[in-house]
């Protein structure tokens, strides 16, 4: 994890072998989710699993309930509010309120992870030219906002604990980041750090799962 100065968050999006680890550890025991979880019975990636010869590129195909599951698992938490809780939906673009934003704009002070002005060979979006999910770091150049952190433009997109209500599997929760997959005039805004993905329409509902999709924690 990279330290902040404020809180901490996983350095990279989790991964294929990490999240294997977790299945085992967990096996069929879905206990302890929060009641708006009540409807996930199983924290299995529903595609593209086991991941077979993919240890270090990003699980997906995992929905919010599972990404909040394996961050309490592995004593961490899904990415929210500075401070601790859900981070407000309003709150998308205020780096004193949202982790992952704070984390990923250097404090509210860059508009990419790597700085003010894009660069479509730096991390992995339509532009960079793999058409497909990259291990975790191998886009060299998709460092930041702090160092030691990568991929937080493109690769994936990456749930927030972030959501408009606290019902259940139709809420409407934030994926963060953008990733290597949109195809479109505005590729560079769907990269920045402020990207709102409910505007894009990309597995907006907490029971969503796709190939674009993954996570990474905070703590605390």
């Amino acid at each position: 994890m990279v330290d902040t100065a404020g809180f901490c968050i996983d350095s990279t999006e989790v991964t294929n072998s990490q999240y294997a680890l977790f299945l085992v550890a967990k096996g069929a025991d879905v206990s302890g989710q929060p009641p708006a979880c009540a409807w996930n019975s199983s924290y299995v990636p529903a595609g593209a699993w086991p991941a077979t010869g993919q240890p270090n590129h990003p699980v997906a195909f995992v929905d919010w309930c599972d990404a909040v599951a394996y961050c309490s698992w592995a004593g961490k938490r899904l990415c929210g509010k500075i401070g601790g809780g859900t981070n407000a939906f309003s709150d998308l673009a205020d780096a004193t309120k949202s982790q992952w934003y704070s984390a990923c704009s250097a404090g509210g002070s860059k508009m990419y992870p790597y700085g003010a002005v894009y660069d479509p060979k730096a991390c992995n979006g339509t532009e960079y030219g793999a058409s497909a999910a990259l291990e975790v770091k191998q886009a060299a150049g998709c460092i930041g906002g702090h160092v030691g952190i990568h991929d937080m433009s493109g690769n994936v997109w990456e749930w927030e604990d972030s959501c408009e209500a606290d019902t259940g599997a139709t809420d409407v929760c934030r994926a963060r980041g953008g990733s290597f997959a949109y195809v479109g005039q505005l590729v560079a805004a769907y990269l920045r750090c402020n990207v709102n993905s409910k505007s894009i329409g990309v597995c907006t509902h907490r029971d969503c799962v796709s190939a674009v999709v993954g996570f990474r924690c905070c703590s605390p």
